[in-house]
């Protein structure tokens, strides 16, 4: 039989550089070129403050960036409440115009005006239009100034939405099933370790 050996790990392994190791933390990647930087960020926790600082900036671009969700909204309703006025008179020539004072009761509950701040929701709904004509999805049309007409680029903003949505409910679904995989793999090697 052979003799036991001491077990004995040297300094220049922990340092070397031609290591990389890659380290996978809900969404966040950290790669790491040496095994001393991996072990002092895994003992500072590193990784763990990397992620929840991104979280954090990630709420507050989600709270900043409301307004956009709101105008897609807004532009979905519009279009929904447009479609179901052109079946309703089943005209050829539809025009899709509409007045905002029209569009506001259709898309928020009469109560609105009881409220002591119904100008400022008005106005707010009349900034969401304006921000809208701006982009391109409504256009102003002669005559008074809140009236309104959906353009076409609202169809393709729309499905834009919709895309963007989708991406975004397949990449939360594949990152689910990464930390699953992740913590089968760590579950396994542990057991592996262990015996």
């Amino acid at each position: 039989m052979d003799e036991p050996k001491d077990a004995c790990i040297s300094l220049t392994w922990l340092s070397t550089p031609k290591v990389k190791i890659t380290r996978i933390y809900g969404s966040l990647q950290l790669d790491y070129d040496s095994t001393l930087k991996f072990l002092g960020q895994t003992a500072t926790l590193k990784h763990i403050r990397i992620f929840r600082r991104q979280r954090r900036d990630q709420r507050q671009f989600n709270k900043n960036f409301r307004f956009s969700a709101e105008l897609a909204e807004t532009l979905r309703k519009l279009f929904q409440w447009q479609e179901s006025r052109a079946r309703k008179r089943a005209e050829m020539t539809w025009d899709w115009n509409f007045n905002a004072l029209d569009a506001m009761n259709a898309l928020y509950p009469t109560e609105i005006w009881g409220h002591k701040d119904n100008n400022f929701f008005f106005l707010r709904f009349q900034l969401a239009l304006d921000a809208l004509v701006s982009n391109g999805d409504l256009e102003r049309t002669s005559g008074e100034t809140n009236n309104y007409k959906l353009s076409p680029k609202a169809l393709k903003t729309l499905s834009d939405i919709e895309i963007e949505k989708s991406r975004h409910q397949d990449s939360a679904k594949s990152t689910l099933w990464l930390v699953i995989l992740t913590g089968v793999i760590a579950f396994f090697a542990l057991i592996e370790a262990f015996q």
